[in-house]
């Protein structure tokens, strides 16, 4: 019996949840680590009281806002540096001992999670700035600002006798920092961040770099304040920590300069194949698992890899992995040139055989190499893609396991597959996975109890005539030289949704497992019609 284990973004958010709010809750009750105990008898680093400031409600508001919104932005920020913290997530993943209490199959998850604190903790921060101020927008209170000294590291201090909310005189006193920070946290976690979100859309390079430089100048002015001193505790050890995953994340499993080939499966897309080193070749858990996960750049070599990444960000891509199948490879690297014609034959418009690569050629051609890559290239002056094209040489970080897929493709329930265009990578993947496990497979669905194959619908839509030519070569091919398990039904269905070359092409053409047809594909009707058995 399997054992029912916790979904990693609910095990993140009760942690995340439960010490933040016992953090919270600690600054209004037992208080067990005020900021007086950080002070010395030449450094003061500020004081906490239990009472609530005196005066009208939006004073004891803003003193409220102030407790709850200071602990709450000191636990959203490291939570952030965790939900980034990619090396370090990746080994959890692929750990035996916390796989089997943590579900790692949502690979999403972690990108809600910082999405979702990111958005609270600016929401936060925004109101935390601007609450000393609301005893002046809403109970008539007059404001003064008032400068102080400069202090170690980079923080103003209160000149004698100063009061930030006096309820006798009923004033606010701001000091050139409190006006400063609320300037800055507006603008950084207003419309910056926006912009930058939005900018990740468009141009992903110009984009993150905005946002990292945000967080940059967040995490800068919460530690400088010497009136913050758990942040020091807490936060900056948390910011080393993040950045040590960083660089461990470059050196492990990357990065290796590796000599690539190019396919030109047409104008938009190319095949990178390549033979990793030994030792890089395939995950911890000793065999590549689907659509495992490299990243390409095509920086200057190994004393360049920090500068190149800064410069330029390296692309994840899914990739397809080479496999034994009883002692030959599952796939071999198939000929191919885009302007031939697609051949199919006019009357039934079924694809013609496209003859096998000789076995001869077979211990040789796919002994060079042992990974590919499906890309779609941008012609874009700065667009990292293009240069793919032409170059013979990349450096590759990888491969990083998608663990999620490759369970449950092997699984036995009913699985449909969707990739469009270069995500075709994973799809291909899965076929060469289940040829090479396919003993195994029929071996243990043999052993249980009767039951129908289990089915497995592949679908790859596209607009790029060329790139369903050469899903057609790679098919025929793969077909001639394996063998899929007797316990598995699988179809593939292309779907061909671009105009120009693509409208030549008849109606819907007949293939092995499924169909290629024109136009857009109903997911839901295809979906419902394999598992209905259709």
């Amino acid at each position: 019996m399997m054992r029912k284990r916790v979904s990693y973004e609910a095990a993140f958010w009760a942690m995340f949840l439960t010490g933040t709010t016992l953090f919270i809750v600690d600054r209004f009750t037992t208080n067990v680590w005020t900021r007086q105990s950080f002070a010395t008898a030449a450094y003061t680093t500020g004081s906490d009281r239990f009472a609530l400031k005196e005066g009208p409600w939006t004073v004891k508001a803003y003193d409220i806002i102030a407790r709850v919104s200071g602990r709450y932005t000191m636990s959203a920020l490291n939570a952030l540096f965790f939900s980034m913290m990619k090396t370090s997530h990746q080994y959890l993943t692929e750990s035996a001992a916390v796989c089997r209490y943590i579900d790692f199959s949502d690979e999403t998850a972690s990108l809600r999670i910082h999405a979702r604190i990111g958005i609270s903790l600016c929401v936060v921060t925004i109101v935390h700035v601007w609450s000393i101020l609301f005893p002046v927008f809403l109970s008539k209170y007059s404001v003064q600002i008032i400068g102080g000294t400069l202090s170690f590291p980079l923080s103003e201090r209160k000149p004698a006798h100063f009061v930030d909310a006096d309820a006798a005189k009923r004033m606010i006193s701001m000091q050139c920092d409190d006006v400063y920070r609320l300037v800055l946290m507006s603008f950084l976690l207003g419309p910056l961040m926006v912009h930058s979100v939005k900018k990740m859309a468009a141009d992903y390079r110009l984009g993150i770099r905005l946002h990292q430089f945000i967080m940059l100048m967040y995490f800068i002015d919460i530690v400088r304040r010497h009136t913050h001193p758990h942040a020091w505790v807490l936060n900056v050890p948390v910011f080393f920590l993040w950045l040590v995953d960083y660089a461990w994340g470059l050196v492990r499993r990357g990065y290796v300069r590796v000599d690539v080939e190019a396919v030109h499966i047409g104008p938009e897309y190319v095949a990178l194949f390549w033979r990793h080193p030994a030792q890089r070749a395939a995950p911890p858990a000793g065999e590549p698992g689907i659509g495992d996960i490299v990243h390409l750049h095509h920086g200057e070599g190994r004393r360049h890899t920090f500068r190149c990444d800064t410069a330029e960000r390296k692309h994840p891509f899914t990739s397809l992995a080479r496999r034994s199948n009883r002692g030959r490879y599952t796939w071999t690297k198939p000929g191919y040139e885009y302007d031939l014609e697609f051949r199919v034959h006019g009357a039934t418009n079924t694809l013609e055989h496209v003859p096998p690569v000789p076995a001869s050629t077979l211990p040789t051609e796919a002994a060079r190499w042992d990974r590919c890559v499906i890309v779609r290239t941008y012609t874009a002056k700065h667009s990292l893609t293009r240069t793919f094209r032409t170059r013979r040489t990349l450096d590759v970080w990888g491969a990083f396991p998608t663990g999620a897929v490759t369970h449950i493709v092997r699984s036995g329930a009913p699985v449909l597959l969707v990739a469009g265009g270069s995500g075709c990578g994973y799809l291909l993947d899965a076929l060469h996975d289940l040829a090479h496990h396919a003993p195994r497979l029929d071996a243990r669905a043999a052993a249980g109890a009767p039951r129908p194959r289990a089915r497995l619908l592949c679908v790859l839509t596209t607009h790029d005539v060329h790139l369903v030519r050469w899903w057609s070569v790679v098919l025929a091919d793969f077909v001639a030289h394996n063998r899929l398990p007797a316990s598995r039904e699988v179809r593939v269905r292309l779907a061909l949704t671009g105009g120009g070359a693509a409208a030549a092409a008849a109606a819907p053409l007949e293939f092995r497992w499924g169909s290629v047809q024109r136009g857009r594909i109903d997911l839901g009707a295809a979906a419902a019609e394999f598992g209905g058995g259709g």
